[in-house]
């Protein structure tokens, strides 16, 4: 009995502590990847790139490190306004501290991630588009590549396409940069470079020479790293805790030899208005592929500003391409070439309408040619009609035509009476013969 009744006991317990389980199992995450709570924030530490001495790119009067900076404040501002998050900045003023400072003070603040704010130039300044290098090792590249993934088609929406996403070693497989190499090499903290865009092209200046719009990008930013990490903001009224993860993908791998394609030329060919102020160009398309094999390219009619999906390079090293250009818009035609891992050149702008002249009265010309052109199909025809008809014969062709082949072809000869009475007479004669010898032949037979 008192075996049963502790049975029963044990049995009870077993069901309460199953009910309290699943009660509790309401409140607790129980996945590793769940959302950081005020206890747990994640934590982000935002670098203005260069400083000081160093600065960086410099066009247009402007100077990379002072856009890195009001970017990167802008970023921190509004990053701080999500929620389970504490965003730091390795620099608030025109100082430049070293790489190992700079990862230090991340290490400090047990960061997370470390995003860091660059712009870009070329020497030549054919390169174009956003930029993103981020750290070789496998770990820390599997933990960033949503952010900077995230930043990236943040950037494309602003018009800045991803010229792409890179991880970039040096011959002892380390990485290339001094920040993301310092990253691993002192706290093994997952970083990235953001080359928003490369500040010596005219296109992308509007997104750079106003104060405003370094807010903007920094604001955007913002809204792309809490995207990827989920986060929400009840002020800046954004919810990303049920958003889709961002899609991983594997960045491209470069080394610190992987060349750039070496100059991409175009130019006009010939031209066919269609309008009075439109008209079908081909452009002739050039490319050094000396350096590197050539994947595809892209083409822009408004200096940069925005892109067309990217065509494959399917020929050597030049081929063509056709665009209907408009006056009034489509006035700068520029390509980026792309090589098969990634690098980009941009080739030499063209202004059409400064090489092509149009006809402002083409229309009224092509109607004018169109009407010449029925009046002639209809003068033919009507030629055409008229030499039928004189091969059409007349009643009286026919009579002139009939008298003169009257002795050939007699087609309505005259009766002769005489001819008449000998066939009439013929016909009778024989009849009568017939019955005669019909009759003799009768009277035999009945005899």
């Amino acid at each position: 009995m008192n075996l049963f009744r502790e049975k029963n006991r044990i049995i009870r317990s077993i069901r309460l502590i199953i009910v309290f389980s699943v009660i509790l199992s309401f409140f607790v995450p129980l996945t590793a990847n769940a959302a950081p709570n005020k206890e747990n924030p994640i934590v982000i530490v935002i670098d203005p790139g260069h400083g000081g001495k160093g600065n960086g790119a410099e066009f247009f009067d402007l100077k990379e490190k002072d856009l890195n900076l009001a970017v990167a404040k802008s970023l921190k501002s509004n990053l701080s306004k999500f929620d389970n998050v504490k965003v730091y900045i390795t620099r608030k003023d025109d100082r430049n501290p070293s790489f190992k400072d700079r990862v230090n003070y991340a290490k400090t603040k047990k960061a997370d991630y470390i995003v860091s704010i660059h712009f870009n130039e070329s020497d030549n300044h054919y390169q174009t588009g956003c930029q993103i290098f981020v750290s070789s090792d496998d770990k820390a590249k599997k933990s960033i590549m949503p952010l900077a993934q995230s930043v990236a088609e943040s950037m494309d929406s602003m018009g800045v396409f991803t010229a792409g996403i890179y991880t970039c070693t040096d011959e002892e497989g380390k990485d290339y940069y001094g920040l993301l190499r310092a990253s691993q090499d002192s706290g093994n903290i997952p970083a990235m470079i953001v080359e928003h865009l490369y500040m010596d092209r005219k296109e992308y200046l509007p997104l750079i020479d106003t104060p405003e719009a370094l807010e903007t990008i920094g604001k955007n930013d913002a809204v792309a790293i809490a995207r990827a990490l989920h986060l929400k903001s009840n002020s800046m009224i954004y919810n990303f805790t049920e958003s889709p993860d961002v899609k991983y993908s594997e960045p491209i791998a470069l080394k610190d030899t992987t060349t750039y394609p070496q100059k991409a030329d175009i130019s006009i060919q010939s031209f066919e208005q269609i309008t009075n102020r439109s008209c079908i160009v081909s452009f002739s398309l050039k490319a050094d592929n000396s350096n590197c094999v050539l994947k595809g390219y892209r083409i822009s009619l408004d200096g940069g500003k925005h892109y067309s999906d990217l065509y494959d390079f399917d020929f050597a090293t030049s081929g063509q391409f056709d665009r209907v250009i408009r006056k009034g818009e489509g006035q700068e035609v520029v390509v980026t070439v792309y090589s098969e891992n990634g690098l980009t050149v941009t080739s030499n702008t063209i202004l059409p309408f400064e090489e092509i002249q149009l006809d402002p009265e083409f229309m009224i010309h092509q109607k004018e040619a169109e009407e010449a052109r029925l009046a002639e199909e209809a003068r033919l025809a009507e030629e055409a009609s008229e030499n039928n008809d004189a091969l059409e014969p007349t009643s009286e062709s026919i009579k002139e035509i009939t008298s003169e082949a009257g002795n050939i072809h007699d087609h309505d000869p005259k009766v002769n009476p005489t001819q008449s009475v000998v066939v009439i007479f013929g016909a009778m004669m024989g009849l009568a013969i017939c019955l005669l010898l019909y009759f003799i032949q009768k009277k035999e037979n009945n005899g």
